[in-house]
């Protein structure tokens, strides 16, 4: 093998590692419950929806889970049809709330009430999105 096949091996094997890495690094990081998070003020919003339900939890800016108790739930579901469902969601376990969903929604907005403030995330439907591909 010459120096140059060689040099060229070692290039490509660089690029193919940094290439990964930077994929890897534009990938959203899993909440601590394996779901997606987005941003809500001073808060977190951690939501998976798997299978007709919909999970989804209140975090602190450190992604702890806070603790359901004195705080409400609720979503709105959008569909490709430009029709809208509201669903109050029901505490589930000490730190997260739940719904069962239909699963051909295209979006939701997961809203939180903590005493009268409202926090809220917009979330796009992964299984969706998969499927009009």
């Amino acid at each position: 093998m010459t120096k140059q096949v060689l040099w060229a091996i070692i290039f490509l094997a660089l690029i193919s590692f940094i290439s990964i890495g930077w994929l890897n690094f534009q990938q959203e990081n899993p909440g601590p419950h394996n779901g997606t998070v987005k941003p809500a003020g001073n808060y977190n919003i951690e939501m998976n929806s798997p299978f007709g339900h919909l999970y989804t939890w209140l975090l602190d800016g450190d992604y702890a889970p806070i603790v359901n108790n004195g705080i409400s739930c609720e979503v709105r579901l959008y569909f490709p049809d430009n029709t809208t469902t509201d669903i109050k969601l029901t505490p589930f376990g000490e730190d997260g709330f739940t719904a069962k969903t239909a699963t051909d929604f295209q979006s939701c907005r997961i809203t939180y009430d903590i005493m009268g403030k409202k926090i809220s995330a917009k979330f796009d439907n992964d299984y969706v999105i998969v499927q009009q591909k």
